[in-house]
C-alpha cells in the first residue's frame, strides 16, 4: 500500500511538472500502470480467515442502529481487501423516537447534529489497550470527545469517545473493523461477531443495551 500511494503521488507530480518542463509524457504512464497493478493485488489477496470462526466482540454502540455496507452480504464488504477492510461493516443511527434525515434535493447539505448518531457514545469492544487516538481533529471522532489516551488499558463496555463524521461518508456513522495488526498499510482484516447480535446484513436493523453516561 505505501508503494501504492508512492506511485499515484509520483503520477500526479509529473503530471503537474509536465506543464513546466518539456518531458516525454510516457515516463507518467509508467508510475500510474504499476498503482493499477498493485491495486488488482491488493484488491485480489484471498480471503483470509474462515468467517465460520470469527472473533466475538462487545457491540461498539448502544441503541437502535442500520446496518450498511455489510461483510454479511459481500467481502470485501467495502470493495478492497486494502487497509485491513475485508470485514468491515458500516452502521448508523436511527432511534425509535428520532427519524434519520433522508437526502433529497433540499437542503443540498445537513449539518452533522442533524444526524443521531453524531456524538453517539462509542463503547470498547473487549478488554484492550490503546494503541493510537486522535483528538484535534474535526471530526473523526467528535473534537474533543475522546475519554482514552494511547497506552490505557480499557474494559469492554467502557465509553470511549463519541461518534464523528469523516472519511468517504455521506453522513456521521460508525465504521467498524477489526485487524491482526494495528499498521493500516499490512493489516489484514479478521471477521468479527457481536455478541447478541452476529453480523447483521445490510439494510438490517439491531438494537443494543441502554445508552452508558459518558465520563
Amino acid at each position: 500500500m505505501i508503494l501504492y500511494r508512492c506511485c499515484w503521488v509520483l503520477f500526479f507530480a509529473q503530471l503537474v511538472a509536465g506543464f513546466f518542463f518539456d518531458f516525454s509524457w510516457m515516463w507518467g504512464w509508467i508510475p500510474l500502470g504499476l498503482a493499477i497493478v498493485l491495486q488488482f493485488a491488493v484488491n485480489r489477496q484471498p480471503v483470509l480467515p474462515d468467517p465460520s470462526r470469527a472473533v466475538e466482540v462487545g457491540l461498539p454502540v448502544t441503541g437502535r442502529w442500520p446496518a450498511l455496507n455489510s461483510p454479511a452480504d459481500k467481502v470485501p464488504s467495502h470493495g478492497t481487501h486494502g487497509y485491513g477492510q475485508s470485514y468491515a461493516i458500516d452502521i448508523v443511527a436511527e432511534p425509535e423516537d428520532q427519524a434519520r434525515p433522508r437526502f433529497g434535493w433540499w437542503p443540498v447539505v445537513r449539518r452533522n447534529r442533524d444526524f443521531p448518531a453524531f456524538g453517539a457514545p462509542l463503547l470498547a469492544v473487549a478488554d484492550a489497550t490503546v494503541v493510537r487516538t486522535t483528538n484535534r481533529h474535526r471530526d473523526h471522532l467528535q473534537r474533543g470527545s475522546l475519554a482514552v489516551r494511547e497506552g490505557d488499558r480499557v474494559r469492554a463496555g467502557q465509553p470511549l469517545a463519541r461518534c464523528g463524521n469523516s472519511g468517504n461518508s455521506t453522513e456521521p456513522h460508525v465504521h467498524f473493523q477489526l485487524m491482526d495488526g494495528p499498521d493500516l498499510d499490512v493489516a489484514h482484516g479478521v471477521p468479527f461477531s457481536w455478541r447478541g447480535v452476529g453480523v447483521p446484513g445490510n439494510g438490517e436493523v439491531f438494537s443494543a443495551d441502554e445508552e452508558p453516561a459518558m465520563p
